[in-house]
């Protein structure tokens, strides 16, 4: 006898579970639920400079009497490289290994059968990951660490990381340009799914640790945590040791973030290392990777005074359902604030989207106290509800009409939780559309899609900001408008100064504003050569000569560049060219030891544990929710709820009328047999 999972979950603490026989039918109808000791999530981060090494470890208990297996969904930042796998089990300790996908499914499938306990590491999408693990003994504690390399960014003149700890349901558009999924079930399960991804019945109680060892490589003006309460111990050497302060339950992302000093030039500066960090083990294939790996960043000088355009602002706000709450009030704060920042000689819209996609004006409009009176007016009617079907609102913001004014810089800020599936579509979208506009991301939420955001931004030549309380809206909005104002650098190019090649990614690099730097990898020949960074400043042309310094200490910079090149190629997928990606991508990833769309880890213990005829039961973990979301109240992000509402009323009110109607017809039709009775008895 075996046992099967009911649905997919996320989290740690609960296992709903159903008894099935060898041949996979039910012997029970209802499912049972097992409770096993809480367990929380741990998290080691090392930041050096502009790169964060981090160790994630989850820890499960088989509190039950059957031998277990499981799946488990989580969540971690869009752009982490995930390169190395640890398995512990009692006092074992097993080291996963990179294989192509379907070859790590069927290694993990046949060490099921032999008894031995394994665990494995799927990629569902860029920012949701997959864990299975099967053989778990009755009463056994299992340990799997994750270690990822992650590139960090500056935002707002400040560096900054983001841990997310919750997974916000994904709508299913219905209108899609994309023949090609974004997402790959990890078929480990059986997830049925729906326009709306499930919903677990049940929250998880599962908390978080998180520790940070903080070396900027400069001064630390600042460091704060916007969301959480943490501690910060500074050491002899100028580093900082950061910690949450309380035990925090995981529903929603953390963020850091830290200052350094401002700069009255143009900054531009390169670490490198040598060779990959996962070396091959022969020789022969060392003597391959003759390749220096290295990390720019280009920053715009302070600026003290600087020079406004007039521009175009079109303003789009996700009014779905999963923005209910909290994260629409932080919206329509930030619509507000932004029209607050327009000037007499700018034009303007709102476009809003659900299901439906409804706009303040057919286009876009000049500023005076009459528009800018209805347009809070239109704002301040907007309400949460219905799907999530961002296609046709980009359609109407990215369309480029007669009406349009050449001479305006014209900017379209997307402000939106991105709790959408379909990705892909919607970058190749914003590429064919976006023509002389720039598109500006606004992350709204405790959970929203970073993938989504820093993609979309990086296609539409702009940048993305997150704002996560009520009280960041009008700082992080007017910070974000006066930065965009006026692009700083411009027309980015980089080169050896040898002509040498040079694999530089990304390849299309955007425009800086003020308090924003451009990160980028390379990977070129060992040989010892000047990197060469121009572009326009201000207006003005500029160039820079870089000698790449060995980082001694920010190391794992191949796989950074790895992540980025992965992560470009998939932008550039399509159904002509996706078997060819393919290729490039597994053959990139298996050379950098990445978990990649076709790429996973893989850990097997060589000691079979479970003998033949053990019962072996499959369990599927509770799940962690955004803050503000609650069991049995799943926002209407799938359905037409106004109008059904409405309908509701009016048939209602209908079927109250014909009851009415066919109850006077029916005293009427009573009143005549009466009489008529009444007669026909005095003629007797």
């Amino acid at each position: 006898m075996a046992l099967s999972a009911t649905e997919p979950n996320l989290g740690q603490s609960y296992i709903d579970y159903q008894l099935i026989d060898e041949q996979g039918q039910q012997l029970s109808t209802q499912a049972q639920r097992l409770i096993s000791q809480p367990v929380s999530t741990e998290v080691d981060m090392q930041v050096t400079g502009w790169v964060n090494r981090a160790r994630v470890k989850q820890v499960f208990v088989n509190s039950s009497e059957y031998w277990m297996k499981g799946v488990y969904r989580f969540p971690l930042p869009h752009d982490a490289a995930i390169d190395t796998l640890l398995m512990r089990v009692g006092d074992r300790k097993m080291v996963g290994v990179i294989k192509p996908k379907e070859q790590a499914k069927a290694l993990f499938k046949q060490a099921q059968k032999q008894g031995k306990t394994a665990t494995i590491t799927l990629q569902e999408r860029p920012n949701i990951f997959t864990n299975g693990f099967t053989n778990l003994a009755p009463g056994q504690k299992l340990e799997i660490e994750l270690v990822y390399q992650q590139k960090l960014n500056q935002h707002n003149g400040k560096f900054g990381l983001r841990f997310p700890t919750a997974i916000t349901p994904r709508y299913a558009a219905k209108v899609s340009q994309n023949p090609l999924p974004d997402n790959q079930p990890s078929q480990l399960s059986n997830n049925s799914g729906s326009q709306l991804e499930q919903q677990s019945a049940l929250i998880a109680n599962g908390n978080i640790h998180i520790n940070i060892l903080l070396d900027g490589l400069a001064d630390v003006n600042s460091i704060a945590s916007p969301y959480h309460d943490i501690s910060i111990e500074p050491d002899t050497k100028g580093r900082f040791a950061i910690s949450l302060t309380d035990v925090n339950q995981a529903n929603r992302d953390f963020a850091l973030r830290w200052q350094t000093a401002d700069s009255i030039q143009p900054s531009a500066v390169v670490y490198a290392q040598s060779g990959r960090t996962h070396r091959p083990h022969s020789i022969a294939d060392k003597s391959i990777d003759d390749k220096q790996y290295g990390l720019v960043m280009v920053s715009p000088a302070k600026l003290e005074q600087q020079q406004l355009i007039n521009r175009e602002l079109i303003l789009v706000v996700d009014t779905s359902g999963s923005m209910h709450g909290a994260s629409i009030e932080q919206a329509k704060a930030a619509l507000i604030t932004a029209l607050a920042t327009l000037r007499a000689k700018d034009r303007f819209n709102i476009i809003a989207f659900d299901s439906t996609t409804r706009s303040f004006a057919p286009y876009a409009v000049n500023v005076t106290a009459k528009t800018l009176g209805k347009a809070q007016q239109f704002i301040r009617h907007l309400h949460a509800d219905g799907g999530t079907e961002m296609v046709p609102a980009l359609n109407q913001a990215l369309h480029i009409g007669a009406e349009t004014d050449s001479h305006l810089l014209r900017q379209v800020i997307f402000i939106t939780d991105g709790a959408v599936n379909n990705e892909q579509a919607l970058f190749n979208q914003i590429t064919a559309q976006l023509g002389n506009s720039r598109l500006f991301t606004v992350g709204i939420g405790a959970a929203p899609n970073g993938y989504f955001m820093e993609r979309a931004a990086r296609v539409g030549r702009g940048s993305y900001t997150y704002i996560g309380d009520i009280g960041e809206v009008e700082q992080s909005m007017r910070t974000l408008l006066n930065q965009i104002a006026m692009p700083r650098l411009t027309d980015i190019q980089v080169r050896s100064k040898s002509g040498l090649p040079m694999d530089v990614w990304p390849q299309h690099h955007g425009d800086i504003y003020q308090g924003q730097s451009l990160m980028f990898s390379y990977r070129k020949p060992l040989a010892a050569d000047a990197i060469v960074v121009s572009g326009f400043n201000d207006g003005q042309y500029w160039q820079t000569e870089l000698e790449p310094q060995i980082a001694d200490t920010m190391t794992g910079l191949d796989i950074v560049w790895a992540r980025e090149k992965i992560a470009g190629l998939m932008l550039s997928r399509n159904a002509d060219n996706r078997e060819q990606i393919k290729h490039q991508i597994t053959e990139l990833a298996i050379n950098h030891h990445l978990v990649s769309r076709y790429t996973s880890l893989i850990a097997i213990d060589d000691i079979a544990s479970r003998t033949q005829g053990q019962a072996l039961m499959q369990g599927q973990t509770a799940q962690n929710l955004p803050q503000g979301w609650q069991v049995g109240q799943l926002p209407q992000t799938a359905s037409f709820s106004p109008l059904a509402l409405f309908l509701g009323c009016l048939l209602l009110l209908l079927s109250t009328a014909l009851m009415l109607s066919y109850r006077h017809l029916f005293n009427r039709s009573l009143g005549n047999v009466t009489q008529g009775a009444g007669d026909t008895a005095e003629k007797c």
